[in-house]
């Protein structure tokens, strides 16, 4: 498994990062429960890219718990709203982008992650998630801007945040990469940490 990284946080959550290039039928050998999952998923998805992205998160979150094939593997079940949940009570954030995924656990908190692949397309819709009062300099810092509201919407998920009600300021020096995100509906503010790589921009909650 070609894993990125996996790493513990300092509020106690892990995030996991992976590059997949696998088949369908490679990732479905890694584990009992995703030859029953690919199995499934094959006669429900048109899409074998649908497919490979769910396979990934379920074998990442595989290598972050550190299970053998012998262990028994959580299945990330979704509620009616998309948000995604284990049954053994840990809270869990996914995201997906060209080639990658990005998963975050905690044991005793809610958080949101957001990977976006880099390219100018978020240009053209920029106007749709920035707020008057939010500036940026370059397609960079609007990517970043777009990841944290995405990854906030997860974090407050039953507040179902819409863009105009999240505003993203960064805090510190440019060169810490950590941004507050202010939820407007609860007046709740939030640290959000960013990494930009050579194909990606990966925003997390801390």
């Amino acid at each position: 498994m070609p894993v990125v990284s996996v790493e513990q946080l300092a509020d106690g959550s892990m995030l996991g990062l992976w590059r997949f290039e696998e088949e369908p039928q490679t990732l479905a050998e890694l584990h009992p429960s995703l030859k029953v999952l690919y199995d499934r998923w094959k006669t429900m998805y048109r899409s074998t890219i649908r497919i490979v992205e769910k396979l990934a998160a379920h074998a990442l979150l595989m290598k972050m718990d550190g299970l053998s094939p012998d262990e028994k593997l959580p299945v990330i079940q979704h509620q009616a709203s998309g948000c995604p949940y284990l049954d053994d009570g840990r809270y869990i954030s996914i995201s997906h982008t060209k080639g990658y995924v990005a998963l975050m656990l905690s044991e005793d908190h809610p958080v949101g992650v957001d990977i976006e692949y880099r390219s100018d397309r978020v240009a053209k819709i920029a106007h749709m998630f920035l707020r008057d009062d939010e500036t940026t300099e370059d397609i960079d810092e609007q990517l970043v801007i777009w990841c944290a509201k995405e990854a906030a919407y997860k974090l407050f998920s039953s507040d179902k945040l819409t863009f105009q009600q999240m505003k993203v300021e960064r805090e510190g020096r440019p060169n810490d990469h950590i941004l507050q995100l202010t939820n407007l509906l609860r007046q709740q503010s939030v640290h959000l940490n960013y990494r930009f790589e050579n194909d990606y921009v990966l925003v997390y909650s801390s």
